[in-house]
Order: C-alpha cells, then sequence, then structure tokens
C-alpha cells in the first residue's frame, strides 16, 4: 500500500500550476465524459482527499470557477 506522500507526489506528477490562478492543471487521465480521473476516483476527489482530508458524508465537491481542468484542492468546496 502506498504511503499519502507516495500519492501526494504521483498527483504533483500529472499537473502543472497556473502561475496567474494558482489552479492545478490536470495533465492525466480522462474518462470518456471529460471528468479527470485519478485511479479509480476522480482526480478532484483524489486531490482533495489527500491534502486536506475526507469528504463529509453526503457532500460533494464544487468545481473551481476559474478552470474547469483544476484539481487544486483550495479552490474546491464541499457543500
Amino acid at each position: 500500500m502506498k504511503t499519502i506522500e507516495q500519492i501526494r507526489e504521483e498527483i504533483r506528477a500529472l499537473v502543472a500550476v497556473q502561475e496567474e490562478t494558482g489552479c492545478w492543471r490536470w495533465h492525466g487521465r480522462y474518462d470518456q465524459k471529460g471528468i479527470a480521473m485519478f485511479k479509480r476516483t476522480t482526480a478532484a476527489r483524489a486531490t482533495y482527499e489527500s491534502f486536506i482530508g475526507p469528504i463529509p458524508a453526503g457532500k460533494r465537491l464544487s468545481g473551481c470557477v476559474k478552470n474547469a481542468d483544476c484539481v487544486y484542492p483550495e479552490h474546491r468546496s464541499h457543500g
């Protein structure tokens, strides 16, 4: 099993930081619907849970308003 730091490094290798906005632009795999994917979950969920923590039960992540392909956990909220 990989450590949280190993997972974070894998994620960092798949993003490019956009200096103007701070967005983490996803350069990994997308599914057929255009959703950024990391392993068997969305890249947004993987980055949030790896860098922030669990998403509360019954809550969903909101998208980044600056870039649709942004997976930076600080640019998301749950509600």
